[in-house]
């Protein structure tokens, strides 16, 4: 996950095969884990995808 935030300009969740979302990667072009808007993106990510992050 942290990887693909730090490198792409969009994540693109499927279900089924099918493009279910298409999320922009708005984090400038110096990304850092440590950002809060990282953080937040990485939270919205994994609630998608149905993984606690508690």
């Amino acid at each position: 996950m942290e990887e693909a935030l730090l490198l792409a300009d969009r994540v693109l969740l499927l279900d089924g095969g099918i493009i279910a979302e298409e999320i922009p990667v708005d984090l400038g072009p110096t990304r850092s884990p440590d950002e809060p808007a990282f953080g937040a993106l990485r939270r919205r990510l994994l609630d998608r995808l149905g993984v606690p992050t508690a």
